[in-house]
C-alpha cells in the first residue's frame, strides 16, 4: 500500500499537472500579496520599518517595489510567462523574507509581518513557516522546468508562430508575453495603488492652518504605556490650548500613510506643523519619544513666535543625549553624550531601564554584558534641582555573535 501510494506521488510529480498546480499557487499567492500591499503601501512600509534591518529610505524603496515585483512575478507564473526568471526572482525574494523572519524572531520581536498587506495578519513565525512551504515550492518548480508546460501562455504563443522563421516566432513571443504582461500589471497596479481612501487627518490639519492655528500632530499606538504617558501630557495642553492650537491624534497603524508621509517611524511621536508652503507641511518641531510638557510648550510658544519667558526664571532643563553607535557586541564599550540644555548640574543614566543609576557622569562609557535590546533613561538636574527625564525605547541593540 505505502509502496503504491508513493509511486502515485512520484507519477504526479512528473506529471502537467504537477508543474500547472505549483505555478498557479505560487502565481495566486504573490499576486494576492502584491495587490494587498499596493492598497495599503503605506501601512506595509512601516511594518518593513518595525524589523529594523533596513535604514529608512532603503526601507521606503524596498517597500515600494517589492509590491510591483510580487504582481509581476505572480502574473507570470500564473500565465507561464517568463517562467525561469519569474522562479529565480521568486526565490531571492523569498529568500529575503527567510532573513527577515529569522532576524526578528532571533531578537524576541513580535508582532506581524505584514507579507499580505492587512488582508490575514501573521506572526512572524506563522510567516517563516509559510515563507518554507513557499521556497520549496518555488524550488520544485525550477526542477519542473525542463519538461514544457503545456497550459502556460509562453507554450501557447510557440504553437501560434511555429509555422515562422525561428528568429521572428521567437521575437513575437517574447514581445506578446510582454503586452500580455503590461496590459493586465499595469492597471491592476495603478487601480490598487491609487484605491486608498485620503485620511481625514489631512483635512482636519488643513482646517486649522487655514484659521491660522498650527497643529500639534501626535502619532499613538493603542497598548503602548508610553503612548498612555504622553496622551496624558497631551490632553493637558489641549485643555488650556485648544484656542491656539489643534490637537490631531494619529493611529499610528491605522494611519499608516498619515506616518509615512510624515516619516514618522515610531511612538510616541509628537510634530508641531507650524503651516504650509509649495513643499508640503512646515514641521516647526519633531519630538519623536517621550517628551516633557514643558518642552512641548516651549516649542509651542516658538511656533507662535513668542518667547516663553517661564522657562528662564523656573530654571528650565531640557534633556537629550545620544550614542557613538546604537549596535554592537557584548562587552564593547558604549559611549554615551549628554546634549541638554540649561544650567546642568547633575546627570543620572540608566543604561538598562531598569531602574537603577549606572553612571552620574556627563558623558559616561557603559559596556553591555548581555545581548538584547535596551531602552536607555537620562535624568538630569539644574541648579535649582529642577528634573528632566528622557527614555529613548529599544535605543541599544547588543548581539554576541560577532558579526556587528
Amino acid at each position: 500500500m505505502l509502496f503504491e501510494v508513493k509511486a502515485m506521488l512520484l507519477r504526479w510529480l512528473r506529471s502537467q499537472w504537477c508543474l500547472y498546480v505549483l505555478r498557479l499557487s505560487l502565481g495566486g499567492i504573490f499576486i494576492v500579496a502584491g495587490a494587498s500591499k499596493l492598497t495599503a503601501q503605506a501601512q506595509f512600509i512601516n511594518e518593513v520599518t518595525g524589523y529594523g534591518i533596513l535604514t529608512y529610505d532603503a526601507t521606503q524603496i524596498y517597500g515600494t517595489v517589492l509590491p510591483w515585483l510580487e504582481l509581476t512575478m505572480g502574473w507570470c507564473l500564473f500565465l507561464g510567462a517568463f517562467m525561469v526568471p519569474a522562479t529565480w526572482l521568486s526565490v531571492m525574494i523569498i529568500s529575503s523574507f527567510i532573513f527577515a523572519n529569522i532576524y526578528v524572531i532571533s531578537h524576541g520581536a513580535a508582532g506581524t509581518c505584514g507579507c499580505l498587506g492587512g488582508l490575514v495578519p501573521m506572526s512572524y513565525p506563522a510567516s517563516l513557516a509559510a515563507d518554507i512551504i513557499m521556497m520549496s515550492t518555488a524550488v520544485a518548480l525550477l526542477l519542473c522546468q525542463r519538461r514544457q508546460d503545456t497550459y502556460g501562455i509562453a507554450t501557447v504563443l510557440s504553437r501560434l508562430t511555429r509555422s515562422l522563421p525561428k528568429e521572428a516566432g521567437h521575437l513575437i513571443q517574447k514581445v506578446g508575453q510582454i503586452i500580455l504582461l503590461l496590459l493586465i500589471i499595469l492597471p491592476l497596479g495603478f487601480f490598487l495603488s491609487a484605491n486608498t481612501a485620503l485620511s481625514h487627518v489631512y483635512s482636519d490639519i488643513d482646517a486649522s492652518l487655514e484659521k491660522a492655528r498650527p497643529v500639534v500632530l501626535y502619532f499613538y499606538l493603542d497598548g503602548c504605556g508610553v503612548c498612555a504617558e504622553q496622551k496624558t501630557i497631551i490632553d493637558s495642553l489641549e485643555e488650556r490650548w485648544r484656542e491656539s492650537f489643534s490637537f490631531v491624534r494619529v493611529d499610528f497603524e491605522a494611519e499608516a500613510g498619515v506616518a509615512a508621509e510624515f516619516k514618522v517611524t515610531s511612538v510616541p511621536t509628537t510634530l508641531l506643523i507650524a503651516g504650509r508652503n509649495d513643499d508640503g507641511y512646515i514641521v516647526s518641531h519633531r519630538f519623536p519619544h517621550l517628551i516633557t510638557r514643558e518642552i512641548i510648550l516651549s516649542s509651542m510658544y516658538k511656533t507662535l513666535g513668542v518667547e516663553y519667558a517661564g522657562m528662564a526664571t523656573a530654571g528650565w532643563c531640557q534633556v537629550e543625549f545620544s550614542a557613538e553607535t546604537t549596535s554592537a557586541n557584548t562587552v564593547v564599550p558604549i559611549r554615551f553624550f549628554d546634549q541638554s540644555t540649561g544650567d546642568i548640574k547633575g546627570w543620572e543614566w540608566d543604561f538598562n531601564s531598569d531602574g537603577i543609576v549606572d553612571s552620574t557622569e556627563r558623558n559616561p562609557v557603559y559596556a553591555y554584558e548581555d545581548d538584547g535590546i535596551y531602552s536607555v533613561t537620562l535624568t538630569v538636574r539644574d541648579a535649582n534641582n529642577h528634573m528632566a527625564t528622557l527614555t529613548k525605547h529599544g535605543y541599544i541593540l547588543v548581539t554576541n555573535c560577532g558579526c556587528m
